[in-house]
């Protein structure tokens, strides 16, 4: 009789999930075999120029919105209706906010990065803020509506228009400044579609009292920047901070190191942070309906990120070597040790991004920005203190570093507050279980990484069910929700 509600929320998780997550993993696939190929065809050198200012756009993406977007994924989720009104105002701050960043970057940025490598790059990334401001709103707009399939054929479609317009461009012997052209060029076209789609294709009644809403909304959302926009900043810096200050002082060889085995640590985020953006707003729909569906939620998403993330972590790690090359080609070697260590970051972060979402869909963003600033000083220290002995592998170890602590951090927080902890002993001890696996086979009795994956996935299953920590109900369960939902 309980399991009902539960297997209805879970079958609208998986079916929201797999329409955005299948469309979103084919943009992904085509953009990473873009950088797979540039760093096949640029030198060392090109390459991690091209993983600067990439690094830098990344990092300003949401800067026109001032961290609203959170608001805004927020407020379409709990009242939908109103979504004219909420593009409106964010629409209001992102257009002249877009526009007086620009032109400070076009300034700045030239004065930051001086090597002639970098020159014309910045400035089209400078550019390309203005058409970022109009799509960081929509795109939370479109989240908080659960339009996720929407969004996802716009960003297929524009990843795509990239990728061939990238191709011709190195086909033709083009420079990195071409592919920021090309970039600028697609996220153009990118904000008129949207803004097209709202016009004809999405009911929005602007009438005299809804400009009045808006007002009032805009207000709202002023008085909500100073957090917001705090939470933005210091969480994309330290998200990107490594590979700026790499940029910063070592030579872009290290930072091409670097950028290689980070690309494989985004595409290894990409489903987590796609289960993010649905996350957030039902976490936001079912903190007002239902907390206990909510409390549910939280601890089963948690537990099933750790389940299924570790074996993968496990098995990434002993192959970073065979994997880096693979990819990537002989040259970024190097680059092995740094993808191990990533890797394991890439499992403490998804787990952070779930007890993110649950603060700020509780209201805790005031909370959450002050755990955000202190792990940002965390791991500045730690990359002034690190890089210097040890290069790019000294940035990717701050990284870690920091991603345990901010996760152990947040955890705490929100126990002490909501009185929800995810992580119990019948969630960790399967953890600890592949750890002391892994080092028995390898540590003493010298299995190599093609037999230890041979073994370990099997006896995995066999523990989880043993112990009871799946039972054999849950799997039944499952594969006819999933079987359900196509």
């Amino acid at each position: 009789m309980n399991s009902s509600p539960n297997n209805a929320l879970g079958a609208k998780i998986i079916t929201r999930f797999a329409s955005y997550g299948g469309l979103r993993i084919i943009s992904a696939g085509f953009s990473f075999f873009l950088l797979q190929y540039l760093a096949r065809t640029l030198t060392t050198n090109q390459f991690g120029g091209y993983a600067t200012v990439f690094s830098l756009l990344m990092l300003l993406t949401q800067l026109p919105l001032l961290g609203l977007h959170l608001a805004i994924i927020r407020d379409c989720a709990a009242k939908p209706t109103k979504q004219a009104c909420f593009i409106g105002a964010g629409l209001s701050v992102a257009i002249p906010v877009a526009v007086l960043v620009a032109l400070l970057l076009w300034y700045l940025l030239p004065i930051v990065y001086p090597q002639p490598l970098l020159q014309g790059p910045v400035l089209y990334a400078a550019a390309v803020i203005l058409p970022l401001g109009v799509i960081a709103v929509f795109e939370a707009a479109f989240i908080g509506l659960q339009r996720l399939k929407t969004l996802a054929l716009f960003s297929m479609a524009e990843v795509i228009a990239r990728f061939i317009g990238s191709a011709i461009i190195l086909t033709n012997g083009g420079g990195i400044d071409g592919l920021f052209i090309i970039f600028l060029i697609t996220k153009i076209i990118l904000s008129v579609s949207f803004l097209v789609f709202w016009r004809f294709f999405i009911p929005s009644n602007l009438s005299v009292n809804n400009w009045l809403r808006i007002l009032i909304i805009l207000k709202s959302y002023i008085r909500k920047i100073p957090v917001f926009a705090g939470i933005l900043f210091v969480s994309a810096f330290a998200l990107r901070i490594d590979t700026l200050w790499l940029s910063w002082v070592a030579e872009m060889d290290q930072v091409a190191m670097y950028a290689a085995p980070f690309k494989l640590y985004e595409v290894a985020m990409m489903v987590p942070g796609m289960m993010a953006t649905v996350l957030l707003s039902m976490f936001s729909s079912l903190v007002v309906t239902s907390r206990i569906a909510f409390n549910n939620l939280f601890v089963a998403t948690v537990r099933f990120y750790l389940l299924v993330g570790i074996v993968p972590v496990v098995i990434f790690i002993m192959m970073s070597e065979q994997v880096i090359t693979m990819v990537f080609g002989d040259q970024y070697v190097e680059g092995a040790g740094i993808l191990s260590l990533l890797v394991a970051t890439a499992l403490l972060n998804a787990l952070d991004q779930v007890v993110t979402m649950g603060m700020l869909a509780t209201g805790m963003q005031k909370i959450d920005l002050l755990v955000a600033t202190v792990t940002l000083v965390i791991v500045a220290v730690s990359l002034a203190l690190l890089i210097p002995n040890f290069g790019a592998a000294g940035a990717a170890l701050s990284v870690l570093i920091a991603a345990l602590i901010r996760l152990t951090i947040r955890n705490l927080i929100f126990y002490k507050i909501q009185g929800c902890n995810p992580f119990s002993w019948s969630i960790l001890h399967p953890i600890l279980f592949v750890i002391g696996f892994v080092w028995m086979l390898t540590g003493m009795l010298s299995f190599s990484s093609g037999y230890l994956i041979m073994v370990l996935v099997p006896c995995y299953l066999v523990y989880l069910v043993v112990t009871r920590v799946v039972s054999r109900e849950e799997v039944v369960k499952m594969g006819q929700m999933m079987k359900k939902n196509g």
